[in-house]
């Protein structure tokens, strides 16, 4: 038996009632990509509810071999790819991606992280650093990179310098958005953050970037979730500040725009979740402005944790896309 108390903490699964849509064949399926790679029951949401369950079932007994259960229970997280799809296409919503980082946080507290969750949890910040200093980026592929097990890890393609005026609360600047700086597409891949600001130029919009604050998203992946927590309020600082100025605080990575939307909620209470639109929805509200291109075909691949839980935004990109003149 289960406490109701760990019940209420762990209610994702408990949620789980067994109808098995995440033990699905169909590759246009988005649930779920651990299952799907290798058929194993065990590694679908349906397998890992249950497994979470006899693992609480396990620790209110004070069961004498829980630590060898615990590590049978982790090798089997660390091959959850977090991606969300569960949390979306699941009929009840389990969310094993808050269940991992439950887990890990309990998993750790009584054994030692491995060195390349230390290193990962400061990437972000590295990353900026590495974008200014991109003799650092080299590290990654490095002996030293490869002896905490940490292969092909993504570097800045160029020297972060970005043209975009940088947003300072209090400033006599009035920009109608203001971009989140994130760690993909302000860092590792500039040019995407530079490319949006002139599309949104192009439609009327006058565009800031906003200082880099790290998403913490690997803390959330791999349960510190205290230091998530504190990446969480300065997140919602930010964005505060942001729409205080006026303007409108722009998310464009969907991995780090549905933070704002799914985990930070969870852990800061009146998050300013409905204050942070995703560059798909500024767009759509002003496609009429968008410059028509050449008809062409082109092929649109949607991000599977948008594609699960924000199903919407592919069809907001088709209206755009289909504005400027492309054939979807």
């Amino acid at each position: 038996r289960v406490p109701v108390e760990i019940r209420r903490e762990f209610s994702d699964a408990f949620a789980c009632n067994g109808n098995g849509l995440c033990h699905h064949y169909d590759p246009a399926e988005v649930m779920c990509p651990s299952y799907k790679a290798t058929r194993d029951p065990a590694l679908s949401p349906k397998g890992r509810a249950d497994l979470i369950r006899e693992w609480l079932r396990r620790r209110a007994a004070r069961d004498p071999d829980i630590e060898g259960f615990e590590d049978e229970v982790a090798a089997n997280l660390h091959q959850c790819l977090s991606c969300s799809a569960c949390t979306g296409r699941c009929p009840v919503e389990v969310n094993i991606p808050e269940l991992k980082s439950q887990f890990f946080e309990s998993y750790y507290s009584t054994r030692t992280r491995p060195s390349s969750h230390r290193v990962l949890a400061r990437f972000e910040q590295l990353a900026a650093l590495a974008g200014r200093m991109p003799r650092l980026a080299k590290l990654g592929s490095s002996p030293v990179g490869r002896l905490l097990g940490l292969v092909d890890l993504p570097t800045p393609k160029r020297r972060f310098d970005s043209a975009l005026s940088l947003f300072k609360p209090g400033s006599a600047s009035r920009p109608d958005i203001v971009l989140l700086a994130d760690v993909f597409t302000s860092i590792l891949d500039p040019a995407t953050v530079e490319k949006a600001a002139d599309v949104l130029t192009s439609v009327g919009y006058t565009v800031e970037m906003s200082p880099f604050v790290p998403s913490g998203k690997f803390d959330h992946v791999k349960g510190r979730r205290t230091a998530f927590a504190k990446q969480a309020a300065r997140q919602a600082e930010l964005v505060h500040a942001i729409t205080a100025s006026g303007a409108i605080a722009v998310a464009i990575e969907p991995a780090t725009a549905l933070l704002h939307h799914e985990e930070y909620p969870a852990v800061v209470a009146d998050y300013p979740a409905t204050q942070v639109r995703h560059l798909v929805d500024v767009l759509q509200s002003r496609a009429a402005r968008l410059r028509r291109s050449e008809q062409q075909t082109v092929t649109l691949l949607g991000h599977c944790t948008e594609r699960a839980t924000r199903p919407g935004s592919t069809a907001a990109w088709r209206d755009v896309l289909e504005a400027i003149g492309y054939e979807v």
